[in-house]
């Protein structure tokens, strides 16, 4: 059980986290697992990283898949994520559900998440997500909020892919207003060879300066990755390695360090219940 003091630390730290990190709400948009060793990088991230970043990258679903992810957001302040997501190719497009959940007792932040994407042309992606997002303040009654994200991808060649991305347009009315803030975004996928890929992003929120993140990935071997990261606005860095199982699991751990507020570190697991080519930016 947390001490009054524990849970005092906690509630300030989620209302001053949004000034240490430029106005990120604690549930800002990644890639799931992956993207947390990439500095955060999502906007270009085919596959399932659309449930929780840019909804149009799950047009590139090859069959279903899931995740489940933990985050310990700066190690020691008693703060996990936990997010937990699944997506599935249909006939009439690609869907993906998605569930998070970040705090402590003094406060708590939860997002249920509906997307949906297509292909417009070979190469040409959208999508669209539906946020139910719940903020509970203690000694404030909860409160419930409905908003929404557009994104596109396309392929600008078989090795170069860029992105759009519009998080939350609509402005909420909460006692904490870094919940649910409104963003947009751009980003670049880059895969000059089979076994290394390069992804950047360059994310604003509303009246703040953009944040710049890039990620690289090295296959050493077909089941195993190596990732880092480093972003600006906020400043910080990010490891990661990935391990491909028998029977269509892959296991993820990444740790990211803040400039300001420490360690996160995180751990994945994404089931595939058919072959996805999750390097290709599209067909």
């Amino acid at each position: 059980m947390k001490t009054p003091n524990a849970c005092g630390i906690s509630c300030m730290l989620f209302f001053f986290l949004p000034v240490f990190c430029k106005a990120q709400t604690g549930l800002s948009p990644h890639g799931g697992s992956g993207s947390l060793g990439l500095a955060r990088a999502f906007i270009c991230m085919p596959g399932l990283p659309g449930v929780f970043g840019n909804p149009a990258n799950l047009s590139q679903l090859q069959g279903f898949e899931a995740e489940l992810c933990l985050e310990e957001r700066f190690q020691g302040a008693g703060l996990r994520e936990t997010s937990f997501g699944f997506g599935a190719h249909l006939p009439i497009g690609s869907l993906g559900l998605g569930f998070r959940q970040l705090g402590a007792s003094a406060y708590r932040e939860q997002l249920l998440q509906l997307s949906y994407a297509r292909k417009l042309t070979p190469g040409l992606n959208i999508g669209v997500r539906f946020d139910a997002g719940a903020l509970g303040l203690e000694a404030y009654d909860s409160q419930v909020m409905i908003n929404a994200s557009l994104g596109m991808t396309a392929a600008l060649s078989s090795k170069v892919a860029t992105g759009f991305f519009i998080h939350h347009p609509f402005r909420p009315d909460a006692p904490n207003t870094s919940f649910m803030l409104s963003a947009m975004g751009v980003g670049l996928y880059y895969m000059p060879v089979e076994r290394f890929r390069l992804v950047a992003d360059i994310f604003k929120y509303a009246m703040q300066p953009p944040a710049t993140r890039v990620g690289i990935e090295y296959r050493p071997a077909p089941a195993f990755q190596i990732r880092v990261g480093a972003s600006v606005a906020p400043y910080a860095f990010s490891f990661g390695l990935g391990m491909d199982i028998p029977g269509g699991v892959r296991l993820q751990v990444s740790s990211s360090q803040h400039a300001h507020l420490g360690f996160s570190p995180a751990i994945g697991l994404q089931y595939r219940g058919a072959f996805s080519n999750m390097l290709s930016p599209s067909p």
